[in-house]
């Protein structure tokens, strides 16, 4: 009895103790050691082997790993491994761990409520920084004040802490046991006020975004872990100039006919590296691998042009310095086509898949073009080694998201015929076409703020309608030059970009079979698995977005209105969905069917069940919680 802390009498008649072991459990984990090899000696490393929902119990255990880097400042040629938090509305705080800091019975059980959308594989929940061991006795307590029996089932009680500042209410999960707690810990999906507060979404869990939500523990003011980037003494346009390589400088704008200067770039950029000495492909190679570059590119280039203005660019070559997305395209093209490309090419498709981050906007796009520039390359070098190292460190870079999401333009077509106006004798293609290939036309602002307006995430789509995603949305860009950098980038930007990820996958497909390698169906597994996910979700979204006009048919023709244009709208959508996963599941079949594997056939069989039919959480409206709460919980 000396370890029980507290005792609770619930109105429901469950009892319950709380003790010393699991409010440990708890604050500060539960601690294993395992062996591990490093550099060529058996040492010990310490591991999680559950619990851990306190920032003063993370900071404790990141002090044994000093080289498990966050995200931000993780390079993969240099440090062990990378972590990732960012803080919700309420400051809870959601930490994806690598599985390395992990037993791997604590890393699988992370797997099971992924499948029920209720948190991510290898992502832990953290309260608040002011909940503490010696105050965590009273925040349980309002907890258990606080129970929502609703929510509740089996060995886990819901409760809510905060309750009296809405703004801050926090989800509790409370697993019990023959009368003892066995941990405490916040749920990954929080009360929804508004646009605040999300629901566990597959987005979130593959997406590693940097923004302010972004918790950089460890990082100091200066960012130090790039001082030594070529860039951090650049004091103006002219010194970015001057540490760009000229390649890149010297680049022309792109024409109205995208494809045809991409050809034409393609061409210049195999002549340079034929007549390129090493010196000059290493100087590309150091300035793809500079921090700056690679992981800064975005707030150091904006950074920047707050300072001078974007009207201080006065020439292409100025424009060209801070174009980071087509100089890490144009530089990949580069090493494939050089000299050192069986040194080089390899390694530093690895390092960028592993170490790149995704900022927000137009990042978003910019990542998906490198991603599918490295596929391109890959399976155009018909080697197995390469296509297999590729396929392995995409199915883990923390910004392959960027890639599985998909983009229906047009939905945005038929908003636009409609506007322009029909005569009913001579409907537009556009109310009749559901799916057509991409051709040969750049992306506009139009296109990106439609996509990104719908893809503010499910808890903007299930509380604001279109008018306000889109008021969020214009005056975040009425920002400072945001709107400029976003044209400028969209110039490189086709509809061809966002051809279906199955079809562009399934390339790369063919030329491996054809090599009669081994496949890691484990690594193409997790991909199947994440593509249909982020689909899945997509989908959501999409009846999130239209949720006003789900029972609307969207015919006859002669009663053509706002209505029937969203409703329309929704119909193609959900068909353009349904149609990719199945292409892509076509595409994986092919491989399944090559090699026998039952396992990769049973997962292709569950995924064709689900598709259309998977239902992700929706958020947890505050309102219906307040509700459920005028119950109480403890007698």
């Amino acid at each position: 009895m000396n370890n029980v802390i507290k005792t609770y009498n619930l109105i429901n008649g469950i009892n319950l103790t709380l003790s010393k072991d699991a409010l440990n459990h708890i604050i500060y984990g539960d601690i294993n050691t395992k062996p591990v090899e490093m550099d060529g000696r058996r040492v010990t490393k310490k591991v999680l082997a559950g619990g851990l929902h306190s920032v003063s119990g993370w900071d404790l255990f990141k002090q044994e790993h000093t080289n498990v880097k966050h995200l931000y400042d993780y390079r993969s040629d240099v440090d062990e491994d990378w972590f990732y938090a960012r803080e919700l509305q309420n400051e809870v705080i959601l930490l994806k761990l690598p599985s390395t800091l992990m037993t791997s019975k604590a890393a699988k059980m992370t797997k099971f409520p992924e499948n029920y959308y209720k948190s991510g594989y290898l992502w832990k929940t953290l309260f608040p920084v002011y909940v503490e061991e010696s105050n965590f006795v009273g925040f349980l307590d309002e907890v258990l004040e606080n129970i929502n029996y609703r929510e509740s089932s089996g060995g886990e009680l819901v409760g809510y802490m905060n309750c009296s500042e809405p703004l801050r209410m926090i989800r509790v999960s409370v697993l019990h046991r023959d009368g003892k707690i066995n941990s405490v810990y916040p749920s990954w999906s929080q009360p929804n006020t508004g646009n605040n507060g999300k629901p566990f979404s597959y987005f979130d869990n593959i997406g590693h975004f940097i923004a302010s939500s972004t918790v950089l523990y460890d990082r100091t003011e200066d960012h130090n872990r790039f001082n030594n980037s070529m860039f951090l003494d650049a004091r103006n346009i002219k010194d970015i100039c001057a540490r760009t390589p000229e390649i890149f400088l010297e680049r022309t704008s792109p024409s109205n006919d995208l494809d045809e200067w991409r050809r034409s770039r393609v061409g210049e950029l195999k002549a340079y590296a034929a007549g390129a000495n090493e010196d000059d492909i290493y100087k590309i190679y150091n300035y793809l691998t500079d921090g700056v570059i690679f992981k800064e590119n975005y707030f150091y280039f904006n950074d920047l042009l707050n300072h001078f203005g974007f009207d201080s660019l006065s020439n292409i070559k100025e424009i060209n310095s801070i174009l980071y997305t087509q100089n890490i395209i144009d530089g990949l093209y580069v090493i494939y086509f050089s000299c050192l490309a069986e040194k080089l090419f390899k390694k530093l498709v690895s390092f960028l898949l592993k170490s790149m981050v995704t900022h927000v906007l137009i990042d978003c796009w910019n990542k998906r073009r490198i991603h599918l520039c490295i596929m391109k390359l890959c399976r155009s070098s018909g080697d197995s080694e390469i296509i297999k190292q590729y396929l392995r460190d995409f199915a883990s870079s923390p910004t392959r998201r960027e890639v599985f999401v998909e983009y229906d333009y047009e939905s945005l077509e038929k908003r636009k015929a409609y506007a322009n106006g029909f005569e009913l004798s001579n409907l537009p293609q556009a109310f009749i076409i559901m799916k057509r290939p991409p051709v040969n036309r750049c992306l506009n602002m139009d296109d990106f703020i439609h996509f990104t307006r719908d893809n503010l995430g499910e808890s903007y789509s299930y509380a604001l309608d279109e008018k306000m995603r889109n008021k969020i949305l214009d005056d975040y860009m009425s920002k400072d030059h945001l709107s400029k950098v976003i044209k400028l980038n969209l110039r490189y930007i086709s509809e061809k970009d966002f051809l279906w990820f199955g079809l562009e996958f399934g390339v790369l497909i063919d030329e491996f079979i054809s090599s009669n390698s081994e496949m890691d169906f484990k690594v193409l597994s997790s991909i199947v698995r994440d593509y249909c996910k982020i689909q899945f979700t997509q989908r959501f979204r999409t009846n999130l977005n239209y949720k006003e006009y789900s029972e609307i048919e969207p015919l006859p023709y002669n009663d053509v209105g706002d209505e029937y244009i969203y409703a329309l709208t929704l119909k193609h959508e959900r068909i353009s969905n349904h149609l990719r996963v199945e292409e892509f599941l076509k595409q994986i079949q092919k491989m399944s069917k090559h090699y026998g594997n039952q396992n990769l056939d049973g997962m292709i069989t569950e995924y064709h069940t689900l598709n259309g039919k998977e239902r992700p959480s929706l958020p947890h409206d505050i309102n219906i919680i307040l509700e459920d709460l005028k119950g109480g919980g403890i007698k």
